[in-house]
């Protein structure tokens, strides 16, 4: 009875993990048979059914760790899903891709689901996804509270695993080999592929089949090369070819590791030297062996993605301060993969004039970045780039753009974030004025007119009912003259014409209280202030209901003063305000 009884959670957890992976695989397929948007009803409760089964398999842990196998995945080395059609198979269709371990976080929500389901469904026979992997989407897309580990990683962690292959020896291992001097000087045998490079970057074959002795000689400079006063370039493509030379190794996953580890090393150094036409033919090159090793793109993937990181913004800045290589680089940039979106982000911040260049490939690549960008963000909110990227964005604003807004809101600066809020009143959704109802509320008497000043760049329905209902509140007509005329002068900016019958209303309403006469006349005073600086026909047309000589001498005064002022000149001099029960308007 205790066997059983310690052995029921652990089987009943196996059994939700079943579930929700087989959950997973209809989710997918269901979601290549439908639109979400337009066939919403049809596979919300397998969606449902999915997330529900995922809660359940988490109750009895923080985290699920799964291991792919060609047909079939394991959870606690029991198999929990199995299936040997290679056209249906979830299992399959991860493994190709070099994905070997599926690892779901507690926390997983609704939404990341319906994105990695989307990632599942891709269908990678578009001519603008043959490079890509599900492998690569995944990491573009840096989930948290999912992720998934590739081959290589897999086997780092789990090199004691008899089921696995060896542990594969590092870089740096491969150097102190590779230093050692050999018995012999044979030359080295080219291969078909390495043919292809030497023709490819124009070398002399010579560099290539030189004795390991010699190439020893040249692994012991790629420790120098980089605070060397001058760099030969002769010595960069030799480690360039070496590389691909371990590239390209069919037979041996180690040497692979190592040429891509030294491609993406000898890649920055290249950058660094400004060699940009041999930067330019790996580019073309790396994109070449993706489509003809359709089996190893992930591999070439994970160069690209290295070569333009944003690790490697230092030395793209660094570039970007010599004008002459302003053409190469950007040439450059634009044949990135999509992930250098994040590189070309932040390289806005030292650099704010590359807006114009980036904002095609930024406007069309965030959407699969925005995982990383709110992290950023949250990492680094005093970041320059970030009032640059607004610029971008506010020309095509999205849906991403207004997450974008709301995450920066949270932890911008002063400037940023009165940019931020100007942004979201311009798109003027119900739900991107939201955050002004906050602003309106404030304790912060500042706060509230700033809202009221920025709110009015806001030129929609949604915008003017939000700021007539709040003008109408008592929290505002309990404020102090100056708030409430920056408030009028917003309303009437927003609504023009329209706002006139609200005006009018406010104009002709009686005082209230003990001393009627008195709130009545500042009230008027304050609304002809702001009527004055933004639309004094207004002024006028109240004066046809409200005749000059029935009004009180001080405020008579102030509409003769304003008359006479727009007779001789375009705009009221603010001395005219001084000295009146309204208060002065600065």
């Amino acid at each position: 009875m205790e066997q059983t009884t310690a052995s029921s959670p652990g089987l009943g957890q196996k059994n939700a993990v079943e579930i929700f992976i087989n959950a997973l695989e209809k989710s997918s397929r269901s979601a290549k048979l439908y639109n979400y948007a337009s066939g919403q009803d049809v596979i919300q409760n397998i969606y449902e059914n999915t997330i529900g089964a995922l809660e359940r398999a988490l109750l009895e842990a923080d985290q699920l760790e799964m291991t792919v196998k060609p047909f079939e995945i394991f959870f606690d080395r029991k198999v929990v899903y199995t299936n040997k059609e290679k056209k249906t198979s979830l299992s399959f269709a991860l493994y190709q891709d070099g994905i070997r371990m599926l690892v779901f976080k507690k926390g997983f929500t609704k939404e990341e689901l319906l994105e990695v389901i989307q990632i599942l469904a891709t269908d990678f026979t578009k001519a603008e996804l043959m490079d890509q992997d599900l492998y690569c989407l995944f990491m573009e897309k840096r989930f948290d509270h999912f992720e998934v580990v590739g081959a290589d990683i897999l086997v780092e962690l789990e090199r004691e695993d008899p089921e696995l292959k060896e542990e594969m020896k590092s870089f740096m291992a491969k150097i102190a080999s590779a230093k050692a001097i050999p018995k012999t000087s044979a030359q080295r045998r080219l291969r078909p592929d390495d043919m292809k490079v030497l023709d490819e970057f124009r070398l002399n074959p010579v560099q290539f089949t030189r004795s390991n002795e010699e190439v020893s000689k040249v692994i012991e400079t790629i420790t120098t090369l980089k605070d060397s006063p001058v760099k030969e370039r002769e010595t960069v493509e030799r480690l360039l070819v070496m590389g691909f030379h371990f590239l390209l190794n069919d037979r041996d996953p180690e040497q692979r590791q190592v040429g891509r580890d030294l491609v993406i090393k000898v890649a920055l150094n290249i950058l660094e030297d400004s060699y940009f036409d041999l930067g330019e033919a790996l580019l073309v090159r790396l994109y070449q062996l993706q489509k003809e090793k359709i089996d190893q793109a992930g591999e070439y993937q994970k160069i690209l993605d290295s070569i333009f990181s944003p690790d490697q913004l230092e030395v793209f800045a660094k570039l970007f301060t010599h004008s002459d290589h302003h053409k190469a680089l950007l040439k450059i940039l634009s044949q990135a993969p999509a992930s250098s979106c994040r590189l070309s982000i932040l390289l806005l911040g030292p650099h704010p004039w590359l807006q114009k260049n980036f904002a095609e490939s930024v406007l069309k690549n965030l959407p699969g970045q925005m995982t990383w960008l709110n992290q950023e963000v949250q990492k680094n909110p005093a970041n320059d780039c970030w009032e640059a990227l607004i610029n971008i964005l506010a020309s095509k604003p999205t849906q991403h753009f207004q997450k974008f807004l709301e995450s920066l809101l949270q932890t911008a600066t002063t400037n940023v974030r009165q940019k931020v809020l100007k942004q979201l009143a311009a798109i003027g959704t119900a739900d991107s004025l939201k955050i002004f109802e906050k602003y309106f509320n404030s304790e912060n008497p500042a706060d509230r007119i700033q809202a009221y000043e920025l709110i009015s760049s806001s030129k929609n329905k949604n915008s003017l009912i939000m700021l007539k209902n709040h003008l109408e509140s008592n929290k505002f007509k309990e404020s102090a003259p100056d708030e409430r005329e920056v408030g009028y002068i917003s309303i009437i900016r927003i609504g023009g014409d329209v706002a006139f019958p609200w005006i009018e209303a406010l104009w002709m309403q009686p005082g209230s209280g003990l001393f009627k006469k008195k709130g009545e006349t500042e009230r008027r005073m304050v609304l002809t202030k702001a009527m004055a600086k933004t639309m004094p026909e207004f002024i006028t047309k109240l004066l046809e209901k409200t005749p000059l000589e029935t009004l009180v001498p001080e405020l008579k005064d102030m509409i003769q003063k304003i008359s006479f002022v727009k007779k001789t000149t375009s705009e009221i001099p603010r001395e005219i305000f001084k000295g009146n029960s309204g208060g002065d308007i600065s």
